[in-house]
Order: C-alpha cells, then sequence, then structure tokens
C-alpha cells in the first residue's frame, strides 16, 4: 500500500503566488478606471435627477426656477 501524503510543495506554492501577483498588477489599474468610470455616471445621474426635479417644480408652480451652485 502506498500512503503517500498529498501536498503542495514549495516551489508549487510560489509559482501560485507569483501568478497571483502578477494577475493581480494587471487587475489594479483597470479596477481602477471602472471606479472612476463608475462614480462619473452617479454624479451625472444625479445631476440629471435635480434637473428632472427643478424642471417639475418649476412646472407645479408655473413659474421659472433658477439653479445655483452651492459649494
Amino acid at each position: 500500500m502506498n500512503n503517500k501524503e498529498q501536498a503542495f510543495t514549495l516551489i508549487e506554492l510560489l509559482f501560485v503566488v507569483g501568478i497571483v501577483g502578477v494577475l493581480t498588477s494587471v487587475a489594479i489599474p483597470s479596477f481602477s478606471q471602472q471606479m472612476k468610470n463608475n462614480r462619473l455616471t452617479s454624479n451625472a445621474n444625479q445631476l440629471h435627477s435635480i434637473f428632472k426635479f427643478a424642471r417639475s417644480e418649476a412646472a407645479k408652480r408655473n413659474s421659472d426656477i433658477q439653479l445655483n451652485e452651492n459649494a
């Protein structure tokens, strides 16, 4: 009977860690760009929502409404 235990060798483990490191270094810039794009889309949607709300308020009040930027 051959009861050889199955385990990872140190070389196999280092090889897998190296591959994961390379994949991570490639994926991080793409992920960062995706986060920036998502923030931009979110801000554009929020601005669009504000314009739609102002338009509905103007229609409800039957008057002109001005949007002012407040920091």
